[in-house]
């Protein structure tokens, strides 16, 4: 068995040294191609040279050759062909308006929790009282049993009127009473008592708090009608036929449904590109909605300005708005998330770029004299296909060629080859 084993090892260690000479023969043979070297011979002398005559175009002995002249540019040719080719595209300043965005979400302009203002057992629902319907303030959503309250009305309206007949009555025996006492002869004032002053004015005190409790008992009566306050839109219920409501209890849950709002963070930057607050408010300045989560897009304007600082980003806010967001077709819906686009005033001496002219690190290739050199920069604002940048001064006033597409390996001074590339951002 050993031996078998030494066999093998022999017959595979032979293998491997065949292997190795093969591989060595091969790499001087590619040497000595590559450096122009003619193969030796099997004894590894060179082969002898031979002179061979002349073309018939070579010059006469003494003449210059029109040879060297032709290869420093064949060599200027070859190096630029060896130059790394770079897609750049010529740019200059420019003005263009400020593209400001924003996420927010829709909320509605009342969102109200309907209560019931007096106490009952629900006699009627409306059947438009029911989550998705929208409903009017005309409209009785509920219909509390009322006979109570009927009831009480009647009461506060029969003490009404006995306090009216006591007032009139005090009235006239406190005529009666000043009619006496001039008739009396007697000199000096009378007392307030025997002209039956206090008498008329508890009358007349009594009067008014009848008056006021025959109002409040109509009110109540017309509390057992619950009303929606503005036009809206049911988000849900929660009471069902037959329910014993108490004051305070909760109805429903609406949304109104003459607009919506969406409020939206600004950054400073963003908050100097706009126009100023007084032109915000006095033009109704438009804005785009747009779905966070499809292509819709809605028409709104801004409302106001936050006054404060959110709490949590420490920005200030502006407060969009959309009206009769139901008749929208599609109609904007209370919670969703969509992006407002603001188009702010126009901003001077900027380079518009495709987004990929950014680099990794924040900086912006461009080629000068061949070479390539960089500058960092923030984009002043940006869209959906562009950025827009602000470059040094000594580069704004004429046109330079900026690279669509750096590559983390560049480096500051490396030669390239410039490739103007068509303008995909227009």
């Amino acid at each position: 068995m050993s031996k078998r084993l030494s066999q093998w090892l022999f017959f595979l260690l032979a293998l491997g040294v065949l292997g190795g000479v093969i591989w060595f023969n091969q790499q001087k043979m590619q040497a000595q191609a590559q450096f122009g070297m003619p193969p030796n011979g099997a004894g590894g002398k060179p082969p002898a040279t031979t002179r061979q005559a002349p073309p018939a175009n070579a010059p006469a002995a003494g003449q210059p050759s029109a040879q060297p002249a032709a290869m420093p540019n064949a060599k200027a040719k070859q190096s630029e062909a060896l130059l790394a080719e770079v897609s750049v595209m010529t740019v200059q300043t420019g003005s263009y308006p400020a593209y400001i965005s924003a996420y927010g979400a829709v909320e509605p302009h009342y969102q109200l929790n309907l209560t019931a203002q007096v106490s009952g057992q629900i006699e009627k629902i409306s059947p438009k009282l029911a989550s998705g319907q929208r409903v009017s303030t005309k409209e009785v959503l509920i219909q509390l049993e009322d006979s109570s309250y009927r009831s009480a009305l009647a009461e506060a309206q029969a003490t009404l009127a006995d306090a009216k007949l006591t007032y009139e009555q005090e009235q006239q025996q406190s005529k009666q009473a000043q009619q006496e006492w001039k008739a009396s002869g007697l000199s000096g004032q009378p007392s307030s008592l025997v002209l039956r002053k206090p008498q008329l004015a508890a009358a007349k005190a009594n009067l008014t708090r009848a008056e006021a409790a025959v109002e409040t008992a109509n009110l109540n009566l017309q509390r057992t009608k619950i009303h929606a306050p503005f036009d809206a839109v049911v988000i849900s219920r929660e009471v069902a036929l037959g329910t014993y409501v108490q004051t305070g209890s909760t109805i429903a849950t609406l949304h109104s449904t003459d607009w919506v709002e969406v409020p939206i963070y600004l950054s400073e930057q963003e908050w100097a590109a706009l126009p100023s607050v007084a032109e915000l408010q006095a033009e109704s300045w438009p804005v785009t909605l747009h779905s966070a989560l499809g292509d819709t897009q809605w028409t709104g304007r801004i409302l106001r300005q936050a006054q404060h600082l959110e709490s949590s980003t420490r920005l200030r806010g502006v407060i969009l708005g959309v009206d009769k967001p139901l008749d929208q077709e599609p109609p904007l819906l209370s919670g969703a998330f969509v992006k407002a686009v603001l188009q702010g005033r126009d901003v001077a001496g900027l380079w518009q770029l495709p987004s990929t002219a950014l680099s990794q690190q924040g900086d912006i290739w461009y080629v000068q004299n061949s070479a390539l050199t960089k500058f960092t920069a923030t984009p002043a604002f940006s869209d959906p296909q562009h950025i827009y940048i602000q470059p040094p001064a000594e580069l704004a006033d004429s046109a330079q060629q900026v690279l669509t597409h750096p590559l983390n390996a560049y480096v500051v001074g490396m030669s390239v080859k410039a490739v103007e590339v068509a303008n995909e951002i227009n």
